[in-house]
């Protein structure tokens, strides 16, 4: 409870007033007595009993007196006693101690040196002891900020604050710092200064960690006084920027919006004034601040509303900013990778156009919004028909060009909603947003005129054919898998129907489809459980009288679900598969084991069959050679023929095989030839000993079109004769065929006139024992 000291007057003021009234009280009762009692020995009873009655009345006076200082001694003791155990927990608490600092006697506090003072604190139980013996103890670099602290507060005329930190070494331990914090008074005991000593090592310690975490992660503070627009900020806020924190002071938000992009700095403010509230005080946010070299920087800054006005509104914002430009760049890069990457996934790195993946997606999604909305739409397979020629001629380089103009193109039919993808090598696909069959008709014809035209690539003019397969939603197919695949056969339909032509998907192609497949799964089988065998086409001298020149040995297949099996229907299919370098083998150990056979009776007749492209471009020809010799191949009696198609696109490697069976004894002869590209100028470069004229050329003799067919067979023959290669007409049908090659100078010739292909037996009984008859 509060209260006040007595005044130092009190003691004086109740002795004269006990001394006046006594001195009134003796003068007067005796005079009253004296002039009441007359009687002397009635008068001196009357003075005892006035003398005892005055000690009654001044012990009474004194014991009020007495009870009301011990009272109030009471109460001030446990008022002290209160104040000090309440100073004691504080101190306690702040692990802090009351010092007092005095002069020597006699002394000045303003005027006394170091050695003068003397210091005395609670922990030290109240002793003096010399300061200049604790001075030592205090590090160095704080020694004069404190004797700077000190003299500024003993030197005013008017009691000072003072406030000090210091780093004391300790007698044991490590170095301990202290917040020193006191005020000078004059007391009765002359100058004084005292204060509260507080043990502030953890907290200094704590302050210096993010101090240096705050340095470290470049997270700079500030305090935005939005009353007074004062901006504070410490040194990292102003190296953000490339400044000192001297010279941006004083900041104010002026200053602030001119180094800051307007349209952020409007945002930012806006933001933070109208979002934030008592209940949520936080804001987070992100503005462009300009360098000091002129760039901008991406600030990302974090508020918290740390006073309010009386009427709600934040008035004293604190926060932190971190510099993320760096951040928000690799954020941009890592982003610009991930939306690269995902296009490059969905995308073809060739022709930029959309890639099966996405197409696939695309269809399913197109799928469903039809049927979602009882309507239909188109896809048209575009396959190109010549592109391998194209690539093998010309390069690589000039199938990309080409593949990319065909693109350009087809992409410039598309209509609004449509598609355009390509699915694999020089295959494309398109959706179409047509649910009418005949305007999907039109729509394919409009995108097979476009390939009338040539197409720029690798620096020429090509022209390129294509297959097109139409499938219509929902009439051909009620789902995407089931359409794209209708579209596919409809596609290999135009190609069985002599390519370059628009097929529209119909029941049958899915029938042939179908066969495909099973003759597909046949093959396979039929490796490991036979069914192959050897048919044999005569070839016949026209030099000679047409005797029997050789043999070609054409493989023929029989499965037994499938029963025989047309040439021209498996092998296509061997060689989509994979599976034709097998069936080369297995002609190879047919005809070895033909030979080795008609060997053994005396038979010495020239063989020859085909070699695929597949088996040519993967086995050397110096290994195949090696190969064919352990199988028993007779050399210069067996021809290893192979199609012009698969050495005009490998001229030197082609050349290098062929010198390698050439090496090994057998001859080698040109299949097909005059289909390629500039056949003509390459047979000179090649080991080869025979050239065999294709059918095609053949068949026109004799027909409307047999003027160029005559010239390519004249230009064929003449380079032959000059190169000394052998010359084989394949397809001849008719005499007058005959006698016109005859009149060329053909040397041989092989076709249905002669002779449809025969199998073993039947060829044998009819040339071999025919002839050895005669000759018996």
């Amino acid at each position: 409870m509060p209260f006040r000291s007595p005044s130092s007057r009190l003691p004086w003021a109740v002795t004269l007033a006990y001394a006046g009234l006594a001195a009134c009280w003796i003068g007067l009762s005796d005079q009253t007595l004296s002039f009441m009692i007359t009687d002397p020995a009635l008068l001196g009873q009357a003075q005892t009993v006035k003398g005892w009655g005055f000690v009654a009345v001044t012990a009474v006076f004194l014991y009020l007196a007495m009870r009301s200082t011990l009272r109030w001694q009471r109460v001030v003791f446990d008022e002290i006693r209160t104040v000090r155990d309440r100073l004691t927990l504080a101190l306690a608490a702040a692990d802090g101690t009351v010092w007092e600092l005095r002069p020597r006697a006699g002394a000045s506090l303003a005027e006394s040196r170091l050695d003068d003072l003397q210091v005395a604190t609670c922990s030290s139980g109240g002793a003096w002891s010399d300061v200049a013996d604790h001075f030592a103890a205090v590090d160095t670099k704080d020694r004069q900020p404190l004797l700077d602290a000190f003299d500024a507060a003993v030197r005013s005329p008017e009691p000072q604050p003072f406030a000090a930190t210091i780093r004391v070494a300790l007698p044991a331990g490590p170095q301990r710092v202290f917040r020193l914090l006191g005020r000078s008074m004059v007391t009765d005991k002359g100058e004084r200064l005292v204060g509260v000593a507080t043990d502030i090592t953890a907290h200094a310690r704590t302050e210096t960690w993010l101090r240096e975490a705050l340095a470290q992660g470049r997270l700079a503070t500030w305090r935005f006084d939005l009353l007074n627009d004062r901006i504070e900020f410490d040194e990292t806020w102003a190296s953000l920027l490339g400044f000192t924190q001297s010279e941006l002071e004083p900041f104010s938000l002026e200053r602030w919006a001119t180094l800051t992009e307007p349209e952020d700095a409007n945002r930012f403010l806006t933001e933070v004034l109208s979002s934030v509230t008592p209940q949520a005080p936080q804001h987070e946010g992100e503005y462009r601040m300009r360098h000091r070299d002129g760039q901008w920087i991406t600030v990302l800054s974090r508020c918290h509303v740390t006073d309010w006005t009386p009427d709600g509104r934040p008035a004293v914002l604190t926060g932190v900013n971190v510099d993320v430009t760096e951040l928000r760049e690799l954020q941009a890069r890592a982003e610009a990778s991930a939306a690269a990457a995902q296009h490059n996934a969905l995308h073809d790195a060739l022709t930029g156009l959309p890639n099966r993946a996405f197409f696939l997606t695309e269809l399913e999604r197109t799928v469903a919004a039809a049927r979602a909305a009882e309507t239909g739409f188109a896809i048209l397979f575009v396959d190109l028909d010549n592109f391998k020629q194209i690539n093998d001629s010309l390069g690589h380089h000039a199938g990309d060009d080409l593949l990319q103009a065909v693109a350009m193109r087809l992409g410039s039919l598309l209509g609004e909603g449509e598609m355009l993808a390509r699915l694999a090598g020089d295959e494309f696909v398109l959706i179409l947003r047509t649910a009418d069959r005949q305007d999907a008709r039109a729509r394919a014809a409009t995108v097979h005129e476009a390939f009338l035209r040539p197409f720029p690539a690798a620096a020429r003019s090509i022209y390129a054919m294509a297959s097109l397969g139409l499938a219509l939603f929902p009439e051909d197919a009620a789902d995407a898998g089931g359409l794209l695949q209708c579209a596919d056969l409809a596609m290999y339909g135009a190609k069985a129907d002599g390519r370059n032509a628009v097929r529209l998907f119909d029941g049958t192609l899915k029938a042939a489809a179908e066969r495909r497949s099973q003759i597909a799964q046949a093959l396979q089988r039929s490796l490991d459980g036979g069914g192959f065998s050897l048919a044999l086409q005569p070839k016949f001298s026209l030099r000679d009288g047409q005797a029997l020149a050789g043999v070609e040995a054409l493989l023929r297949w029989r499965d037994d679900e499938l029963g025989e099996v047309p040439p021209a229907e498996f092998i296509p299919i061997a060689e989509s598969s994979g599976l034709i370098s097998s069936f080369d083998g297995v002609t190879a150990k047919l005809v070895s084991d033909l030979t080795q056979a008609w060997e053994a009776r005396g038979i010495d007749l020239p063989i020859a069959f085909n070699l695929s492209a597949a088996t040519l471009s993967s086995v050397k020809g110096a290994f195949l050679g090696e190969v064919f010799l352990r199988l028993g191949l007779r050399p210069g009696r067996t021809t290893i023929e192979i199609t012009e198609s698969a050495i005009m696109g490998h001229v030197s490697t082609a050349q290098a095989d062929i010198e390698g069976l050439v090496k090994a004894g057998f001859r080698v002869a040109i299949d097909d030839f005059g289909t390629g590209y500039s056949s003509l100028a390459y047979l000179q470069a090649l080991p080869i000993q025979e050239v065999k004229i294709d059918r095609s050329f053949v068949a026109r003799l004799g027909g409307p079109e047999e003027r160029g067919s005559i010239a390519i067979i004249r230009a064929v023959l003449a380079i032959a004769e000059a190169l000394g290669l052998e010359t084989v007409a394949e397809g001849v049908e008719t005499e007058a065929q005959l006698a016109w090659l005859k009149t060329q100078g053909c040397h041989r010739a092989q076709g249905f006139l002669f002779s449809r292909p025969l199998p073993v037996a039947e060829f044998e009984e009819r040339y071999l024992c025919t002839a050895a008859r005669r000759a018996g």
